[in-house]
């Protein structure tokens, strides 16, 4: 997040909350699917894939995933 901060006070952007989220990289959001966080924010984060298939909705379904799509991005 402080990363985020920084970019937008380089460019001298304002630092609302949307500014910040919108500059999270993807490697920040895959994060939220690490077993470090599974206790705190997984039962939260699974709503976001409410179409997804019960068993598929795990944090080891999901954090591969989102894995692949980021190393790909790279």
């Amino acid at each position: 997040m402080r990363r985020a901060k920084k970019k937008l006070s380089k460019r001298k952007e304002q630092q609302n909350q949307d500014k910040v989220l919108a500059e999270l990289n993807f490697g920040f959001w895959t994060s939220l699917f690490n077993a470090k966080v599974e206790r705190i924010l997984l039962k939260d984060l699974r709503l976001v894939f409410a179409h997804c298939p019960k068993e598929k909705r795990q944090r080891g379904e999901i954090s591969p995933e989102l894995n692949t799509i980021r190393n790909l991005r790279n």
